[in-house]
C-alpha cells in the first residue's frame, strides 16, 4: 500500500516566512538569534504563526470573558494568574481591606483586574520579550510595584555611576512605636522628623542628596506600628551616634537610625528598589483591622521621593509618580495576548510554549521577595 502523501499546513498569504523547525528545548527565538542577524523578523514569523494557527483555538477555549461585574472580586484569568500567583493570599487580603476602608470602586476595579489586557511585545532592535501588563498602577499592587521598581533601579544605576562609589550611604530612620497610636499620626511624625533632620547644619554641611522610601511594619510584640524610611544618600561619612542624636532631637522620642556605608553601586540601587515594590510589609496583612490601617495611611502621600541635589532628575520624577511609565514604546511590537499565549501553550502548543519561556521572569510576583 503506497504511502499517504504528507500533508503541510499553508500559513496565510500575507504571513511572513515561518521559521525552521527547531528543538523544543530551545526556543525560536534563541535559534532565530543564531540562524539570523535579522531576529526580529523570526520573531515576528513566530507570531504570525502563532495568530494565525494557534490564538483562535485558545481564545475558543479561554475564559477570557469579562469578569462578572463585581468590582470585589480578584480575577480568575490565565493571564492575572501568571502574573499574580505569588502573592494570592496578601492581595485578596489588601483588597479585603480596600473594601472596608470604603476606597473607590475604581480602584478596586483596577485592582482587580489587573493584568487581564497584559500583552506580550518584542524589542524590534534586540528581539527581547517583555509583558505590557496594562496593569492597574495601584501603590499596593505587587506586580505594578515590581515594574516601577525596576525603572527606578535602572535610573538610580545611571545616577550612581556619575559618582565613586565610597559617596554613598545607607540609612534607616524609625519611629518609635507606641501602642494606641494610629498609623496615620505615626507616618506624619515620621515625614515631619526627616523634613526637620534635613533643616540641621549636620545634615546641610554632610549630605548632598538622595531618595528616601517609606516603609510601614506592625509588631505584635510591641502591638504597635513601626513606620520608617530607607535612604540612600551621596553624603560624607557621618557617625551613626550624631545623626542618632539628631533624630530624637527633632522627633523627641526616636533614636533608632541605622547607617552602612555602599559596598558596590549595582547592589545599591537593587537594595533599595526592592521597597519601591512593597510599601506595606506582610506584617500588616495580620488582620483585616490591621490591613485596612494600613491601606488609609497611606492614601495620598509620597512612598518615594528624592531630596537635596537629587531633587529634580528623572529618578525624582520616576520616584514620586504612582504611574509607570512605558519604555520607548515606539520600539515594540505586539506578538500576541498573555491570556491567549499562556492557553495555547496549556494545550501544548509549541510556538507558545516555547515564548512562554523567553517571558521575562522578573515582572511576576513570584520573581524574588518583595520586602
Amino acid at each position: 500500500m503506497p504511502n499517504a502523501p504528507k500533508t503541510s499546513r499553508t500559513p496565510p498569504a500575507d504571513s511572513p516566512p515561518t521559521l525552521p523547525v527547531v528543538s523544543s528545548t530551545r526556543s525560536p527565538l534563541s535559534a532565530a538569534a543564531d540562524d539570523t542577524p535579522a531576529r526580529l523578523i523570526d520573531v515576528q514569523s513566530v507570531a504570525a504563526r502563532f495568530l494565525a494557527e494557534a490564538a483562535p483555538a485558545a481564545a475558543a477555549a479561554t475564559s477570557l470573558v469579562p469578569l462578572e461585574t463585581s468590582a470585589h472580586r480578584l480575577s480568575t484569568t490565565r493571564a492575572a494568574a501568571y502574573l499574580h500567583n505569588g502573592w494570592k493570599p496578601q492581595r485578596q487580603k489588601l483588597l479585603d481591606a480596600m473594601i472596608a476602608g470604603n476606597v473607590a470602586d475604581s480602584r478596586i476595579r483596577r485592582f482587580c483586574t489587573c493584568g487581564d489586557a497584559a500583552q506580550v511585545e518584542v524589542h524590534e532592535e534586540t528581539g527581547r520579550l517583555r509583558i505590557r501588563t496594562g496593569g492597574c498602577n495601584d501603590r499596593c499592587c505587587i506586580v505594578c510595584g515590581r515594574r516601577r521598581a525596576l525603572l527606578v533601579e535602572a535610573a538610580l544605576n545611571g545616577l550612581l555611576c556619575t559618582r565613586p562609589v565610597h559617596a554613598y550611604t545607607f540609612a534607616t530612620l524609625t519611629i518609635a512605636g507606641k501602642p494606641n497610636v494610629p498609623l496615620a499620626d505615626s507616618v506624619s511624625r515620621l515625614y515631619d522628623g526627616f523634613r526637620d533632620l534635613r533643616r540641621l547644619k549636620l545634615w546641610k554641611k554632610n549630605v548632598h542628596g538622595g531618595i528616601a522610601v517609606c516603609e510601614i511594619k506592625w509588631s505584635d510584640r510591641a502591638n504597635a506600628w513601626h513606620p520608617h524610611l530607607h535612604l540612600l544618600m551621596d553624603a560624607r561619612y557621618v557617625e551613626q551616634a550624631a545623626i542618632s542624636d539628631h533624630w530624637r532631637a527633632v522627633t523627641g522620642d526616636s533614636f533608632r537610625v541605622d547607617l552602612r556605608r555602599v559596598r558596590g553601586n549595582q547592589r545599591a540601587a537593587s537594595y533599595l528598589s526592592k521597597y519601591v515594590t512593597k510599601p506595606i510589609s506582610n506584617t500588616c496583612l495580620g488582620t483585616a483591622p490591621l490591613a485596612a490601617e494600613a491601606v488609609a495611611a497611606l492614601k495620598g502621600r509620597r512612598l518615594a521621593f528624592c531630596f537635596g541635589a537629587w531633587y529634580g532628575t528623572p529618578l525624582s520624577k520616576l520616584a514620586e509618580s504612582d504611574e509607570v511609565p512605558d519604555e520607548a514604546p515606539e520600539l515594540w511590537r505586539p506578538v500576541a495576548a498573555l491570556q491567549d499565549l499562556l492557553t495555547a501553550a496549556d494545550g501544548g502548543d509549541e510556538w507558545a510554549r516555547s515564548l512562554v519561556r523567553d517571558l521575562p521572569h522578573r515582572q511576576r510576583s513570584d520573581s524574588g521577595p518583595a520586602g
